[in-house]
């Protein structure tokens, strides 16, 4: 029997890009199932997401009743679902990825626990995963909670980040990706089999946003799992739907806790 995949997406206002999602999902070669996370939409938002569902089986629409963020909102449909009915994928999506036809299909055949895609960056064409490949270090994070601790550094930091990304080689123009076992996945998609779960590992994640990557990885290591880089398993992502581009007070706000959470969480198990 195929394995059953069950993807998840985080809406907030962002219908437009779940329609596209699911469009991506449509040409799917292998079955599926969507749940649409909604932490918010308004009247038309909500209409365009109830229409998916009106018109898919296989797509359900779970209101939050609040805005959670990303990984909590993906967490509550986990536990709405029960760990031990679980399926034996759970695909967590930001709602701005569109799906190769056969990635289903290709995902499933990865043996690990958890699974990283390759995720073409839109506006460059660049692959943004590995997202790490190996565990960082104190000094890297302690540094980033001194860039995060001045708004105005913190703004400069991400836009030279965005304009890194926008320049980033692309894959046609390197050597190309291999499956190996990394540290942490790019958190725009990240496949989790059964048996993460069934490990211990959890999608509980105590900032509002930013930082999941370390979260699940810092998971797989403390339960001896496997995290894979599978670049036969294929997406591209637009990026910054939610949040922006240019980040505002609140989005700064965010990745200031984030990088103070990061750091506390790798030096509780750093030797």
């Amino acid at each position: 029997m195929p394995a059953d995949v069950l993807v998840v997406t985080v809406n907030y206002h962002t219908e437009t890009d779940v329609q596209a999602l699911v469009r991506s999902l449509e040409r799917q070669s292998a079955p599926w199932r969507l749940v649409v996370a909604d932490n918010g939409s308004d009247a038309e938002g909500a209409s365009l997401i109830a229409d998916l569902a009106g018109r898919h089986d296989n797509v359900r629409i779970w209101g939050t009743g609040r805005n959670l963020g990303y990984f909590g909102a993906a967490a509550a449909v986990i536990r709405d679902i029960g760990e031990q009915r679980l399926p034996d994928w759970v695909v967590v999506s930001n709602p701005d990825i569109t799906l190769a036809e056969d990635f289903v299909e290709r995902l499933t055949c990865v043996d690990a626990d958890v699974v990283a895609p390759c995720v073409l960056d839109a506006a460059s064409g660049a692959d943004v995963n590995p997202f790490l490949e190996s565990r960082p270090g104190r000094f890297r994070t302690w540094s980033r909670q001194v860039i995060f601790a001045r708004r105005p550094i913190a703004a400069l930091w991400v836009l030279a980040s965005i304009l890194r990304s926008r320049t980033a080689t692309a894959p046609t123009a390197r050597a190309p990706g291999r499956a190996r076992d990394v540290y942490a996945g790019h958190g725009a998609l990240l496949a989790f089999r059964r048996s993460y779960f069934d490990r211990g590992g959890s999608l509980r994640h105590e900032p509002f946003l930013f930082g999941e990557e370390l979260t699940v990885a810092e998971n797989v290591r403390r339960t001896g799992g496997r995290l894979v880089y599978a670049p036969d398993v294929r997406a591209a992502h637009v990026g910054h739907v939610a949040t922006g581009r240019w980040p505002s007070r609140q989005i700064l706000s965010y990745q200031r806790d984030a990088t103070r959470y990061v750091h506390r969480l790798l030096s509780q198990q750093l030797p």
